[in-house]
């Protein structure tokens, strides 16, 4: 079972889910760990199946009743944050679309759930290679395999199947340039991998995929940065692809594993199938010119516009059926390839709800399947102890590893000094918020990685509420009230700081509320607008904000630069780096970084990394809190995971004798 793509995933955020929660009379923290059954332990792997549902209520001597027989069939409906505007991942970044596609599309290889485990998927074995460079005077190539050192001699010794008859090879230390480790893949793909639309995968789709990110038109700017350094796609044969990296990268077998894949047959123009699948495009084109060939710039816009983007064609269990303004449904697919992994629903059905409020209703009218965005307030509600509920529902709830923030826009010159950002780190008091909030059921993150990874820095400590502090580097950065109006002020200018949220939650507008407060003391005026997820993406896109509360869903590992590397951080650029943060102390860490293989020494190099960010402050790191859900008590095989979504959909099923369901894995004729 997968586990997320290694880009580091922009969450569309519902404040609800993780911006604390309103409560006017909160418990104590000990008291609401207690009903949660423990205050936070520590991360695990998984969690035990059906942990919270009644009828595994542990006995007297602890154990737990047995699983009932699962059935197949049936449908389950999901809810979502956010509708996201398509399924095309390279395109469109957002939880929403990678938790859909997660079920509806596969790529190269998988983490395993529980061990973390790398595996093929859509491959069926790879090689990965070292490449020796020779030097200019050498008359030598780039050869690549296995590379030993022998006295004065490098020796390649063939790895992959396609070279392994090859005998080894020595050469002179004098005639090498360099020897980069790891920078070679070769993928063998998996036989009768089909399309959703019937279509034979192949080669030609992972290569033309690659090619995506090599277009400067191409809308993928947040997931370029794991592909820049590839110097060399070959298509060996249909069923073999081999991938050159230019440099060592700890991130690239992942990044490839990871891969979007798109069907070439529906995207990529000088595909002859495409002419067969978009003739109308390909007619018009030729009537004005015989021999046209598509622009890079032509095939950018025949991605970025696609209509299979949202009418989408995958390669997972399940294929799209419907994608409305409300809701994404998708139906078992037959002609899936690893029907053992296929899971046992016939439908799944993703309902987008942005209020919280609305989506905790829908789910007491029976509207939703499953709602993993409950405030406190609700989850220790009356609604949910009344015998109504519980016959029909149960509540629980898990880990998470998303955590939220709210990023300051480094290229407006009021929040472009350090000092500035320190100070409104120190004006907030984030104990206060916590136990007001999340009634103590959440940790404050200083860094970008989990609190369980080896690249997070427990020796940083997060900055205390020090208001007295804050207004010193104020003053020192130059911000004073000048004109006696309660603003503090700086080349005529006041500081007003215009946050952006999103709508539909009063969560949001507390936690604004408190931002308010805390500033206004300090002489900041803050001005909070809530927007709908839509009109935040796009504001966020165009670096059209000051302030903006957002977060993170981090993978098993990621790669930094994407959204702290100063090449990434340039106005132009739509990437993950749209803070416009730059630092040369952290660009040097994040290179060094990416270039060691060694895990021990490269979490080393992360920690460093930590630091640094958290002394800039290009962000206030804020919360990493549980989730709290609610569950039709007739689903059962709810498990819940170390990384986003925390859950997986395939494993949920009906028991035996549900109705509407069958004892049979295939579908009903």
């Amino acid at each position: 079972m997968r586990l997320p793509f290694t880009v580091l995933a922009l969450v569309a955020l519902v404040l609800c889910a993780l911006l604390g929660h309103t409560t006017t009379h909160p418990a104590s923290a000990p008291t609401a760990a207690r009903a949660l059954g423990a205050s936070l332990p520590e991360d695990r792997a998984t969690r035990v199946v059906d942990e919270f549902h009644p009828d595994r209520t542990p006995g007297k001597d602890g154990a737990r009743p047995p699983l009932p027989q699962p059935a197949w069939g049936g449908r389950a409906i999901v809810h979502l944050d956010s509708m996201p505007k398509s399924l095309c991942y390279a395109v469109e970044s957002s939880g929403a679309v990678r938790r859909v596609l997660y079920e509806l599309h596969e790529t190269l290889l998988l983490r395993d759930w529980e061990t973390f485990e790398i595996k093929p998927d859509l491959c069926a074995s790879y090689t990965v290679e070292d490449r020796l460079v020779p030097n200019l005077e050498a008359a030598e190539s780039e050869e690549f395999g296995a590379i030993t050192e022998d006295g004065d001699f490098w020796v390649i010794t063939p790895v992959s199947p396609e070279n392994r008859m090859k005998a080894p090879r020595r050469v002179s230390k004098t005639q090498v340039a360099r020897i980069e480790r790891g920078t070679v893949f070769t993928f063998r793909l998996r036989a009768g991998v089909k399309w959703h639309d019937g279509h034979e995968f192949d080669a030609r789709d992972v290569a033309f995929s690659l090619s995506l990110y090599a277009n400067p038109d191409v809308r993928c700017d947040d997931k370029r940065f794991a592909y820049a350094d590839i110097q060399h796609v070959e298509v060996v044969s249909p069923s073999v692809v081999r991938v050159t990296y230019e440099h060592q990268y700890f991130m690239a077998l992942m990044s490839l594993g990871d891969l979007f894949i798109l069907p070439s047959h529906l995207y990529d123009l000088s595909d002859p199938d495409n002419a067969r699948a978009d003739p109308e495009y390909h007619a018009q084109k030729r009537a004005a010119n015989p021999d046209w060939k598509a622009s890079p710039a032509e095939q950018a816009a025949y991605v970025n516009e696609n209509p299979h983007n949202r009418a989408f064609v995958g390669l997972g269990p399940y294929k799209l059926a419907q994608f409305t303004n409300e809701y994404i449904e998708a139906v078992r697919f037959d002609g899936y390839f690893a029907p053992q992994q296929a899971g046992y629903l016939d439908t799944l059905r993703w309902r987008a709800i942005p209020d919280s409020s609305a989506a905790f209703r829908a789910f007491l009218n029976g509207e939703l399947d499953f709602f993993n965005s409950v405030t406190t307030d609700d989850y220790f509600s009356s609604a949910l102890d009344a015998d109504l509920f519980k016959q029909r529902a149960y509540k629980g709830w898990h880990e998470t590893s998303a955590y939220w923030y709210v990023g300051w826009n480094c290229l407006k010159p009021k929040l472009a000094d350090p000092r500035v950002r320190r100070a409104l780190a120190h004006l907030f008091d984030f104990d206060e918020f916590r136990d007001n909030f999340y009634r103590g059921l959440a940790r404050q993150v200083t860094g970008m990685y989990l609190p369980s990874s080896p690249a997070y820095n427990h020796d940083v400590e997060p900055y205390a509420y020090d208001p007295k502090l804050a207004r010193t580097l104020l003053t020192d950065a130059g911000w004073y009230d000048r004109d006696n109006d309660r603003i503090i002020d700086k080349d005529g200018e006041p500081l007003v700081i215009e946050i952006l949220l999103q709508s539909g939650n009063a969560v949001g507008r507390a936690f604004a509320a408190k931002l308010q407060e805390n500033f206004a003391r300090a002489g900041i005026k803050l001005v909070a607008t809530s927007l709908d997820w839509a009109a935040l993406s796009q504001r966020r896109t165009a670096g059209d904000f000051d302030a903006i509360a957002m977060g993170w869903a981090p993978p098993f590992e990621s790669d930094p630069e994407q959204a702290f590397h100063s090449r990434w951080g340039l106005a132009e650029k739509k990437g993950s780096n749209y803070i416009g943060f730059a630092d040369p102390e952290t660009d040097k860490l994040i290179d060094e970084g990416r270039a060691e293989l060694d895990p021990v020494k490269r979490a080393a190099v992360w920690r460093r990394l930590h630091a640094r960010v958290y002394e800039m402050q290009p962000y206030l790191f804020c919360y990493n809190p549980p989730r709290k859900f609610v569950m039709n008590r007739a689903l059962r095989g709810f498990q819940s995971f170390a990384l986003d979504p925390n859950y997986a959909l395939r494993r949920w099923y009906y028991a035996a004798g549900t109705p509407g369901t069958r004892a049979q894995a295939a579908q009903p004729k």
